[in-house]
Order: C-alpha cells, then structure tokens, then sequence
C-alpha cells in the first residue's frame, strides 16, 4: 500500500511539474513580445525618436539599415553611416545627420568603434 502512495505521489509531482513547464513555454511564446514587435523609444531633442526594427551590416559594422518613427511619422528604410555620420534615404541621397536626429541616437547607443592594436598598447 506505501508503495502505491509514494508512486502517485511521483506521478503527480512529474504531472504538476510537466504542466508548469508547459504554461511557463506558452506564457513565454505568447506573453513576450519578439524582436520584431519591440521597440526603443527616446526623447531627443523635443523629439520622440523609435527604432522599429535595425539591421548592423555584416561588411561595413559602421553601417546600420533602420525603420525609424520620428514624432509619430515612420521613415522607410534608410541606411545609418555612424563613420561619416550620414543617412541615405529611400532615393539614394546622403544627408548629413540632423542635431539629436535618428542616426546620433543609432551610432551613440549602437555603434562602437573596434580596437586597433596601436590604440590597446603593449603589455
């Protein structure tokens, strides 16, 4: 009879367990929003600045491609060069960054220069 108990007692910690793991999965699946629907938001400048979705280039890591929402108004892809500190819109044409625009926001928060082997010195 002891024996009995114990093992339902082991089968109900292991179904207990197995539906905690189970709401937890759901819960993390469904409550948390992916990366695609998050969102980083500043005031900069008067201005409400958002990234709704950035993209760092492989080949260039001074290039980023972003969605940006600027007071309530979305950009279209544009592509953020923190090196000469441009933007190139949707027709191809590089403006220089605006003060406390979209792309001082993206390089200051994103963009960090590597180091090269002259700046870390000799041990």
């Amino acid at each position: 009879m002891n024996k009995s108990v114990n093992r339902i007692r082991e089968w109900s910690t292991f179904w207990l367990l197995g539906l905690l793991v189970l709401a937890l999965g759901i819960w993390a699946w469904f409550g948390s929003p992916s990366g695609a629907q998050a969102e980083f938001c500043r005031t900069q400048g008067g201005q409400e600045i958002c990234l709704m979705d950035i993209k760092r280039s492989a080949k260039r890591f001074w290039e980023y491609r972003a969605i940006v929402r600027v007071d309530g108004k979305t950009r279209p892809w544009e592509l953020y060069n923190c090196r000469d500190r441009v933007r190139v819109d949707a027709d191809n044409w590089p403006l220089p960054f605006e003060k406390n625009g979209a792309g001082t926001l993206i390089c200051n928060t994103l963009y960090h220069r590597d180091p090269t082997p002259s700046s870390l010195g000799s041990s």
